[in-house]
Formats: C-alpha cells, structure tokens, sequence
C-alpha cells in the first residue's frame, strides 16, 4: 500500500469517527465537525491544528492533480503521525481500566470516626456515601475540614457520636461529584474536571457504574489523583 492510501485510509476512520461523534451527515465538512468535536473529545481540541493540516492535505490528495498526479505527497513520518493520532482519538482507553478493586463506601449514619480511620489507613481524601443502598454524596476531606472549622463544635467533641449525615450538612458543594458509565472514555472523565473549574466549582469525585446511572452499583471512584495516569495514557 503506498504512503497515499495509507494516510487517506487513516484519515477516512477519523472523519467517520467524527461524523458519529457529532451526528453530522455526510454533507458537514470536516471542519465543522471538529469545532463540535472539540468539545466532546479532549483528544481532538489538544490535536486540533495537527487534524486540520491533514484536513489540508488530504484535499490537495483528493482534489488537486497535475497533468494526472498528486501535487503532493504526505511523507513517511507524516503517515505515523495520523496513524498515532487515529489512536488516539478513536480507541481512548476506558473508565473502567482505571480501578481493580470496590471503592471504599460509608452509610450516612455511620461515624465520623470510621470514616476517617478508613479514610486514614487507605489513604483516601474522598468517599462514596451511600443511604439504604442508594448513593447519597461524596465525603471530601474538604468538608471534613469545613467542619471542623465551624460554628457548631464548640469546645471537645466526640468523633464517635457524630454521623457522616451531619459532616455532609457542611458541604459547600452538594453537586461535588457525577456518576459516569464504565465504558465512558478518558477524554470524558477529563471534560468533566474541566467542566466544574470554568464553572468555579469543586467536583472531588467521578463515581462509576455500569451504565452511568446513579442506582446501580457503585464500580469505582475517580479523583484529581487519578489525572496524572489519565494524561499520560490519553496523549
């Protein structure tokens, strides 16, 4: 297969890829499609002016001709770059392959006590709270320390008569967390952290389900100490 055929057979899977993302019919341009991609694949807005000279090249290999032949010709390295970047885009690696073991998950009406020893001994700055089995919210060190600070410890308190439910009453966020599929890709996971720091907020956990609703079992946990590892595989 030459370099021509190679590079246009990556480029054809990443704009199908790019149709399906953004619904687009086959009339849409390329470039249209990557303004509204941008926003849902983090991949694609960090690669935007990589995929917009291909764009280019990709019309003078289709369109432009001289006395029958290409104009131009993508080298051999330019091949590997979409190949790399038609990875990337399309095959992001999956919530799901972030966490091996259940989270760590508290009831509302257990102690504050017990969650800061388990907090303590697996080293965790968030939990999962649940309430008869239903997700109830995310416990943040955080709020801990919200509390801690407040108005309504006055003098010595005991840890162990303190409930999660009344902690979590100090929470200056009660939205500090969304529930998101096991199948959803890095790139969301990323958009989702980004998402709360435009809007000025706190968003201390992703938790993940099975189809991303927030009845079913809890799978996994995903926090800003996971974005180190998210980076490095997602670029």
């Amino acid at each position: 297969m030459s370099l021509v055929d190679e590079f246009l057979n990556e480029f054809c899977e990443i704009e199908k890829y790019l149709r399906v993302l953004t619904k687009s019919n086959d009339h849409k341009s390329f470039s249209k499609m990557l303004e509204e991609s941008k926003i849902k694949n983090k991949v694609i807005n960090r690669y935007l002016s990589d995929l917009s000279a291909f764009a280019n090249l990709r019309n003078l290999l289709s369109h432009e001709r001289l006395e029958g032949k290409h104009i131009a010709l993508p080298a051999e390295h330019v091949v590997n770059r979409i190949k790399e970047l038609r990875e990337k885009i399309t095959s992001q690696p999956k919530l799901f392959s972030l966490y091996n073991n259940a989270p760590l998950v508290f009831d509302k009406t257990d102690t504050i006590q017990t969650v800061l020893l388990g907090m303590r001994k697996e080293d965790f700055s968030q939990v999962p709270i649940v309430s008869h089995e239903k997700l109830y919210g995310v416990l943040s060190s955080n709020t801990i320390s919200r509390w801690l600070g407040s108005d309504s410890i006055d003098g010595l308190f005991c840890t162990s008569e303190v409930t999660i439910e009344e902690v979590m009453a100090h929470q200056e966020f009660s939205d500090n967390y969304v529930v998101l599929a096991k199948d959803e890709t890095y790139g969301k996971a990323v958009a989702k952290f980004e998402k709360a720091t435009v809007l000025g907020k706190q968003l201390d956990a992703i938790l993940v389900t099975h189809s991303g609703k927030p009845d079913q079992k809890l799978l996994g946990i995903i926090t800003m100490s996971d974005m180190p590892q998210i980076m490095r595989e997602l670029y």
